[in-house]
């Protein structure tokens, strides 16, 4: 289950107001904060217990694809595929920190919140530090649609085609090719 027990007081409905289909989702770790995106290029933010919008981030006209929360629900990153854009928000502030300048089609932020990962063109994978955005680490990771963050942020999963690519973030070090 999404949300545990604890968070019982929680249940309800939340009305969307995407006008189309949700397309990507994701939820601090205290469940109090959610994102999600659509194929309507509208970002949202939601106060969870109330059930009620917080903010549109962004109404883009895009297709937000990947979005991805840090687990104090403080960073957001969000990729729009059909802009092929990969932002990094301040949620408190509702505002972009920064963008990534290559043409991005999937992204990840680390569970800790300090480092983001974005696939960019052409198949190379890109992790930033979400502080001062520089470049950390820089692998080639081959036609790659997906990104995910191992839970303690040392590894990074990718697809490739059929397979799935697990990498060393800090050095692109491949580990393991899962076929």
């Amino acid at each position: 289950a999404l949300l545990s027990t604890a968070a019982d007081a929680f249940r309800g409905t939340m009305s969307t107001r995407h006008e189309g289909p949700v397309s990507t989702v994701a939820i601090s770790a205290d469940g109090r904060v959610a994102a999600s995106g659509g194929v309507d290029g509208t970002l949202r933010l939601w106060d969870v217990p109330t059930r009620r919008e917080a903010a549109r981030l962004a109404a883009t006209g895009g297709w937000y694809r990947a979005v991805s929360m840090s687990a104090d629900g403080r960073s957001l990153l969000a990729v729009d595929l059909k802009r092929t854009t990969a932002e990094l928000w301040d949620v408190a502030q509702r505002r972009v920190l920064h963008t990534v300048p290559q043409r991005a089609v999937d992204g990840a932020l680390s569970p800790d919140g300090r480092t983001f990962a974005v696939i960019v063109d052409p198949g190379v994978v890109v992790v930033r530090d979400t502080t001062t955005f520089a470049e950390l680490s820089r692998f080639p990771v081959g036609v790659s649609q997906r990104i995910a963050y191992s839970p303690d942020g040392t590894l990074i999963a990718t697809t490739d085609r059929n397979d799935v690519h697990v990498d060393r973030v800090a050095d692109g070090t491949r580990l393991a090719t899962l076929s």
